[in-house]
């Protein structure tokens, strides 16, 4: 199995070495303490994998923000998920090593470059802008390993690629203000939607579903959930295989959001939270 990992490994860093400099879409997260500043951007490339289980839904690659500290979190508190020992960051031009450093190693071993569960690494260098990490994961929930999945086949093995900005108190070279939206999976009851802004355009692109079917359920108490659209967004497209949370938010306060699967796929929609500012 982990030759089968060395060479997945060796072949993704020559992808990654050879795709240094690729344009993404993004949205910017207000600095804050203690705030998760990384945000996904939707992939018009097929050389990175997302930064999250197209399973699960679950998101694995996390820029956390903390004043002038910022560190990058790999993996989960599952111990069915893998972290490779060393990531990427894109920094003046160039691809610089990361080492993290975790818990535990795969089956104690101290020789096997694999963390169970979690990994984390400072980021020292953090730049105005655009920032990218690559970090590379691996997830057994069906008895065998999928690493690096770009779709539910998991054909290809390709680092997954997290990017992040943070607020320099002007432009930054995003998509827009810090109300934009962003793009991501909406699988889960507990997943938090990046914030808008009365008044001000907003586009979340929904990135783990195919989208046929998927909308917006009514509001109302569900199983003891109270929930309430966020006034002025609607679910539009598809766009491909895609379907977009789009609009302009029309009231201010946080919104529990009841987005429906694709008939036939329960799996699909979720219950995301959305706050939005006056």
């Amino acid at each position: 199995m982990f030759k089968i990992m060395r060479k997945i490994l060796f072949l993704s860093f020559l992808a990654l070495m050879g795709y240094a400099s690729i344009s993404f879409v993004f949205s910017r997260i207000v600095h804050a303490a203690e705030q998760e500043c990384g945000t996904y951007a939707p992939f018009a490339t097929t050389l990175y994998a997302p930064p999250y289980d197209l399973l699960s839904g679950t998101s694995l690659l996390h820029i956390v923000c903390d004043g002038a500290d910022k560190k990058i979190e790999v993996g989960s508190n599952d111990s069915n998920t893998i972290v490779y020992e060393h990531g990427w960051q894109y920094i003046s031009g160039a691809w610089q090593p990361i080492t993290f450093s975790g818990a535990s190693r795969l089956g104690g071993d101290q020789s096997l470059p694999w963390f169970v569960g979690k990994a984390t690494a400072p980021l020292s260098q953090v730049q105005s802008g655009a920032n990218y990490v690559v970090a590379f994961t691996c997830s057994s929930t069906t008895g065998s390993w999928r690493c690096g999945c770009v779709d539910g086949a998991c054909t290809k093995h390709l680092w997954q690629l997290q990017i992040f900005t943070f607020d320099t108190g002007g432009t930054d070279g995003g998509t827009g203000g810090d109300c934009s939206g962003g793009s991501g999976p909406i699988r889960g009851k507990d997943r938090v939607l990046p914030s808008g802004c009365v008044g001000e355009p907003y586009t979340y692109i929904i990135t783990d579903c195919e989208g046929f079917g998927l909308g917006l359920g009514d509001d109302g108490t569900i199983a003891g959930t109270v929930f309430k659209n966020t006034p002025g967004l609607k679910m539009t497209g598809p766009t491909g295989r895609r379907r977009t949370l789009q609009g302009t938010p029309t009231e201010a306060g946080t919104f529990k959001l009841n987005i429906v699967g694709r008939q036939g796929t329960s799996s699909c929609g979720g219950q995301p939270t959305m706050t939005v500012s006056p």
